[in-house]
């Protein structure tokens, strides 16, 4: 997208999402996640974990084994989702 250009009304109601599935595929990133992912199951894990959370799950009670999970899927230095979106942003 060019600097200073107003996007498209309906790509902007579209990336308002926590779907990172789906913003996956807006951010056209999904080729390249499945090319590092296909050869590290520790990445795919990880994924799977945090593409599970969706914004309703904020307000569930969470055990400490499922929180830490997923804490731990984002924020693994080496093949946490968070470092791989960095990678890529």
């Amino acid at each position: 997208m060019q600097s200073g250009v107003i996007p498209d009304k309906s790509f902007i109601n579209e990336i308002y999402t926590h779907k990172l599935d789906k913003l996956l595929g807006l951010a056209d990133l999904r080729s390249q996640f499945e090319s590092d992912s296909g050869g590290n199951e520790h990445l795919t894990a990880n994924w799977a974990v945090v593409t599970k959370w969706d914004e309703q799950r904020r307000y569930e009670f969470w055990d400490s084994l499922s929180a830490t999970s997923l804490l731990d899927a984002i924020g693994d230095p080496t093949n946490g989702v968070f470092q791989w979106v960095k990678q890529h942003w």
